[in-house]
């Protein structure tokens, strides 16, 4: 201790510029430490979210939810397997041993969802979350007002969502309401009976013709032509115009059977602000970002 002091009174100058360099590199720290709601936790929990629109509860838990919670018991793992199955929502809730990262968890469910790939209804993707997912939502927001809904979603998801994920922090950013262009396509019942057709032959039929090919390239005098079929229903005629019976002269057209309009795609909940509709996102942050960053950025 004598030995410290001496050394204090005999340096005083090196002893002022560790002081220093201590009170500003805590002052430095603190001005750039990331700062979070929550500390990062490791729960070794995953939800699996499946929407089926349309779905009754039953229907649900028979066709979504005992499927996933079959599959997921075989994982040496779980601990705990619960569901919660309500009207075009499943959630399965999976919950492992301590010591179980959730990387390797999501990993291994991952994996366990492959397997239902032909089991589960069509059109059906699975999504996986954990705590940790929800903590990470750091803003929202609600625009309305200004044009039709269906542009103002057009706006947000493909303008403003993709500016936003340019911030760094930002993992993902959530897009709901508003209104999405389609195709409304009403059959006459008493046509397709009298045809013997389906409302299926129907939907197959679109699927059929509504499609995007790559063929692959063209080589021309050194130069590489990109061979692409686009056959995609963009218009209203080309709907009507659609053979759901190609037989020559005997064909059969949509626009013949069905009355074909253009509207909005149903959905399910409605977004408002200020009493109108109206648009909101979501943006989330990656892990280890700080929370009060990520906002600054994206404000």
């Amino acid at each position: 201790m004598r030995n410290l002091l001496r050394f204090i009174i005999k340096k005083p100058l090196i002893i002022l510029f560790a002081v220093a360099v201590i009170v500003f590199g805590g002052i430095y720290s603190g001005l750039h430490m990331p700062v979070d709601l929550l500390p990062n936790l490791e729960v070794p929990v995953v939800n699996i979210i499946t929407h089926l629109p349309a779905a009754a509860s039953e229907d649900i838990e028979l066709l979504i939810s005992r499927p996933i919670e079959d599959q997921m018991r075989t994982i040496p793992q779980v601990m705990r397997v619960a569901s919660t199955s309500l009207q075009g929502l499943s959630q399965v809730t999976v919950e492992f041993t301590w010591g179980t990262t959730v990387r390797d968890a999501r990993q291994v469910v991952q994996a366990k969802l492959a397997r239902l790939r032909n089991i589960l209804p069509a059109g059906v993707n699975p999504r996986l979350e954990n705590i940790r997912t929800t903590l990470q939502q750091v803003v929202k927001y609600v625009i309305y007002g200004g044009t039709d809904p269906v542009t103002l979603r057009n706006i947000v998801r493909h303008d403003l969502a993709s500016r936003l994920m340019d911030v760094e922090g930002v993992s993902s950013v959530d897009v709901f309401g508003g209104d999405r262009r389609a195709f409304n396509v009403r059959v006459r019942p008493e046509t397709l009976a009298r045809l013997n057709m389906t409302v299926s032959n129907i939907v197959a039929a679109l699927k059929k013709n509504n499609l995007t090919t790559v063929a692959g390239y063209l080589d021309r005098s050194s130069r590489e032509y990109l061979i692409r079929g686009d056959g995609r229903l963009k218009t209203l005629d080309d709907i009507r115009s659609l053979p759901v019976i190609a037989d020559g002269e005997k064909s059969v057209l949509l626009g013949s059977i069905a009355e074909v309009s253009e509207g909005r795609a149903p959905k399910h909940y409605v977004v408002r602000g200020d009493g109108i509709g109206a648009v909101a996102f979501v943006v989330r942050k990656q892990p280890g970002a700080s929370t009060i960053g990520v906002v600054r950025d994206v404000k």
